[in-house]
């Protein structure tokens, strides 16, 4: 029961298959605030001081931190040994987080730590549900505040003794023994060490929240598709597709090793907001070529002059190239990226499919290519939708 606090463990790579959750819960909240977020930096840590933090910056300062806990259960979340345990741990990495100096925080830096969980949490009087989804910690029953406080400061107390008798692991009747034996002054100086160890004061910067996820992963990943689809309406072609590459994107530093680097400035354990706003270009990107494809396949085809056998190489080369525009290492891409934005801007055409014709055109006229005249079209088929995509929820 004592208080020994160190960096989060990291199971890496071989608990990756435990993280699902996890995840989905990020992107939940990520989505659920989309409006406000998408115009903030931040980055997004995963199994490092928390299960996820959402770390909030300005020119490279932290200006706040949001450490998450996420739980699933089948049956209501109680004010258990287990719960108790649970929350003394998040005050414990909120010490470890808050006191993180490889990233300058700002004088205003604020920090939360939040208990998620698709069950219902009923902490004595207090219940977080559908009807009241968010708790702050003042606002728990007395009753519930105090069990909280309680058994975190005993806790302290626990490590006190261990560190004044040597005994690493004490008993209940042994602590209490040692405890009673000591005067008034000596209580007062160890109950005042207790409520001044900085586990005890973050404390008031505990949040309970409630999200209204079914509880199996299908049901999960449903319910993110619909929370996606309000979002972009029918700028995202396979919503469905889109969740599993944003789930995709947060595996990497989920499932990495941090190595003992439990800092801010490691990297392979974040997600950046530049990754994510790129991850939502590419799938609206995307889903506009997609659907341009699917509804003007035929006209396009003619208009081009592509033959048959030739239109599914053409689809699959000008979605590919999409990707292939945010690689900086592919020359030729951004090359025709660039030359196509140009022409964009001065030509006068009346359709993408003029548009492309000319443009192809007059770039072989004016540079070379290893590519195929279908592989040059569908490049800058993929351009004009690379130009002209629309700002995510303008």
């Amino acid at each position: 029961m004592t208080t020994n606090i160190r960096p989060k463990d990291n199971a890496g790579v071989h608990g990756g298959g435990g993280y699902e959750f996890q995840k989905i819960c990020a992107l939940y909240l990520l989505l659920d605030s989309y409006s406000e977020l998408k115009e903030k930096e931040y980055f997004i840590y995963f199994e490092h001081f928390d299960d996820f933090v959402f770390c909030f910056t300005n020119d490279s300062n932290i200006q706040s931190a949001h450490l998450y806990q996420a739980k699933k259960n089948n049956d209501k979340w109680t004010l258990d040994t287990e719960f108790k345990n649970t929350i003394q741990a998040m005050c414990e990495d909120g010490v470890i987080a808050r006191s993180d100096t490889t990233f300058i925080k700002t004088a205003e830096y604020k920090q939360l730590l939040h208990f998620v969980s698709n069950a219902v949490i009923q902490l004595k009087q207090t219940k977080t549900n559908e009807t009241k989804e968010t708790n702050c910690f003042n606002e728990l029953c007395e009753a519930a505040q105090k069990e909280i406080s309680c058994h975190i400061q005993e806790s302290i107390k626990y490590s006190v003794f261990s560190r004044e008798s040597s005994i690493k692991e004490p008993s209940i009747a042994q602590v209490k023994t040692w405890y009673d034996s000591l005067d008034d002054e000596q209580k007062k100086a160890i109950d005042d060490e207790i409520k001044a160890h900085p586990v005890v004061k973050e404390i008031p910067n505990l949040r309970f929240r409630y999200i209204d996820l079914g509880k199996k992963t299908s049901s999960q990943k449903e319910q993110l598709k619909g929370k996606l689809t309000t979002i972009f309406n029918d700028h995202i072609a396979h919503p469905s597709a889109a969740i599993d590459t944003l789930l995709l994107l947060f595996s990497e530093p989920a499932t990495s090793f941090n190595q003992g680097c439990i800092t801010y400035s490691n990297r392979s354990k974040r997600v950046s907001s530049d990754r994510v706003k790129q991850c939502f270009e590419i799938l609206t990107s995307q889903s506009m070529a997609i659907n341009d494809w699917r509804s003007r396949g035929n006209e396009i085809s003619r208009n081009l002059r592509l033959p048959l056998n030739e239109r599914a190489i053409f689809e699959r080369l000008f979605i590919n190239s999409l990707d292939l525009f945010k690689d900086m290492e592919q020359v030729e891409h951004l090359k025709i990226l660039t030359f196509a934005n140009e022409m964009y801007k001065s030509l006068v055409v009346y359709d993408i499919d003029s548009f492309v014709n000319e443009t192809y055109e007059r770039y072989v006229q004016k540079h070379s290519s290893r590519f195929s005249k279908i592989e040059l079209q569908a490049i800058i088929y993929a351009a004009y939708f690379e130009i002209v995509k629309p700002k995510i929820n303008e």
